[in-house]
């Protein structure tokens, strides 16, 4: 896999880039995951825990230390507003 992000190693979940882990980078930058929508459903197939545990065991068993979570939602129904997400 090509490097990216600065690190100079990557893995690919079956070749497919939706679902990767960056590696071997500076000494402070640890390993990056990418995961898009479809490598969170992969995720999801091949595992049997859920998001909820995921986190926990990172966190409390693993006590990895989660520098930066971008997380983002298609809300085509309008779940959430902008007024209400933005913090006064």
């Amino acid at each position: 896999m090509k490097r990216k992000y600065g690190y100079k190693q990557g893995v690919a979940f079956q070749g497919n880039p939706v679902l990767s882990v960056y590696y071997d980078g500076a000494d402070d930058m640890g390993i990056h995951l990418e995961m898009t929508g479809q490598g969170c459903r992969l995720f999801e197939l091949h595992t049997s825990i859920n998001w909820h545990e995921l986190f926990y065991r990172l966190v409390y068993e693993y006590e990895v230390n989660i520098t930066r979570l971008d997380v983002a939602i298609d809300d085509f129904v309008g779940y959430f507003k902008i007024n209400s997400l933005v913090k006064n």
